[in-house]
C-alpha cells in the first residue's frame, strides 16, 4: 500500500466529500485520478473505506497520528484488490443490485398477496392455485402469495376454515397458534387466541403448536386441541363425518363449558354475549344452530334451565 498517498486521501476534503456524497460530487476529477494511477486501487479502496467507517467525524486533528490510530481501529475488514473497475463503480453496482432486489420483493410481496375475509354469519368458499379449497367460517381471514405458490404452497389463517387440499408438495396452514402441514387430505383449522383446534377427516395431519416444539400426528377422525399450553387428543370414530358441523349450519358441543360455548357462537353474530359468573362452568351437549340469533340462544339456554335477557346489542345469559 502507499502510505504516502493513503495518508494524502484521506486528509483531502475534496476526497472526502467526494465519498460522502456517494462519489457524485468532483466525480470527473476523481475518476480521472483513478484511471491515472491503476497500481493505486488498493490504497483507494483503504483510504474510502476508512472515510467511510468515520462517517460525518471531523477529520482536522492537531496531530496526525492521532488521526491514523482511530482509522486503523475503524478498519475491521479486508478490502479485497479490484482490478479493471473504478473502485466506487463496485459500490454503485452493488446499490443498483440491493435497488433491484427491493423492486423484485415489491412485485412478490405486494402483487401476488392474496386476502380474503368471510363475513360474520356467513361462509367463504376460496379456490388455491393447486385447485385445493378452503372454505372459511364465520369472521375468518385467509391470506396466500399466488407468485411463491409454485415454490411453496402455504397459507395463513385467522379464524377457523375447513380444507380439501389435493395432492402434491407440502401444504402449510400457518396461525398465529400453531402450524399445520399435510401431503393430501381435508380437515379443519379453528385458531383463536389461546385455543387452537385441528381435526383430520381424510388423509394425515402434522400439527405443531408455537408454545410447543412438540408434533401431533393426526388419523382420520381424530383431533387436538391445545387450549392455554395445554393438548388434549380429540376422537370422533362415532360418527364418521366428512365434514365439520358448521358447514351444514349449525355446532355441536360435547361436555363443553358454557364459556367455550358462548365464544364459539359470538363469532356468528354481531350481538354481544355476556354470561353470569356462577355459570361459566356449566356444560353443555347438544347442537345449537348458528344461522338464527335467537334459536341459538335458546339451544343454549333452555337445556340447561338458564334465562337470558336482552338490552339493546347485548345479551346475558343468568340462572
Amino acid at each position: 500500500m502507499n502510505h504516502n498517498l493513503y495518508e494524502s486521501l484521506i486528509e483531502d476534503p475534496s476526497f472526502i466529500s467526494w465519498v460522502h456524497s456517494d462519489f457524485e460530487e468532483s466525480d470527473s476529477k476523481w475518476s480521472d485520478f483513478i484511471d491515472e494511477n491503476p497500481d493505486d486501487y488498493e490504497t483507494i479502496n483503504k483510504a474510502i473505506l476508512a472515510i467511510r467507517s468515520l462517517k460525518g467525524d471531523s477529520f482536522e486533528f492537531p496531530q496526525k497520528h492521532e488521526l491514523l490510530s482511530r482509522i486503523e481501529k475503524s478498519i475491521g475488514a479486508e478490502v479485497l484488490p479490484i482490478s479493471g473497475n473504478r473502485p466506487f463503480t463496485i459500490r454503485k453496482i452493488l446499490a443498483y443490485a440491493a435497488s433491484l432486489t427491493a423492486i423484485l420483493f415489491f412485485a412478490v410481496y405486494f402483487i401476488g398477496k392474496k386476502e380474503y375475509i368471510s363475513d360474520t354469519g356467513k361462509q367463504l368458499l376460496v379456490t388455491l392455485p393447486d385447485q385445493s379449497s378452503v372454505t372459511l367460517n364465520s369472521h375468518a381471514t385467509l391470506r396466500f402469495n399466488t407468485i411463491l405458490w409454485n415454490f411453496k404452497r402455504a397459507v395463513e389463517l385467522q379464524g377457523e376454515g375447513f380444507f380439501e387440499v389435493t395432492k402434491g408438495q407440502t401444504f402449510d396452514v400457518n396461525t398465529p397458534e400453531g402450524t399445520v402441514s399435510v401431503l393430501g387430505t381435508s380437515f379443519n383449522v379453528d385458531s383463536r387466541l389461546n385455543h387452537f383446534h385441528v381435526f383430520c377427516f381424510t388423509g394425515k395431519v402434522s400439527v405443531t403448536g408455537t408454545k410447543s416444539t412438540q408434533k401431533y400426528v393426526l388419523l382420520p377422525h381424530e383431533g387436538i386441541q391445545i387450549q392455554n399450553g395445554t393438548a388434549t387428543k380429540l376422537s370422533d370414530r362415532k360418527r364418521l363425518r366428512s365434514e365439520p358441523f358448521w358447514k351444514s349450519g349449525q355446532e355441536y358441543f360435547d361436555e363443553t363449558t358454557l364459556t367455550d360455548v358462548v365464544v364459539d357462537i359470538q363469532k356468528y353474530f354481531e350481538q354481544k354475549i355476556t354470561i353470569s359468573p356462577d355459570i361459566q362452568n356449566i356444560r353443555l351437549t347438544g347442537y345449537v344452530p348458528t344461522d338464527n340469533f335467537d334459536t341459538a340462544l335458546q339451544h343454549i339456554t333452555w337445556p340447561l334451565e338458564l334465562q337470558f335477557k336482552k338490552e339493546n346489542n347485548q345479551v346475558y345469559i343468568y340462572k
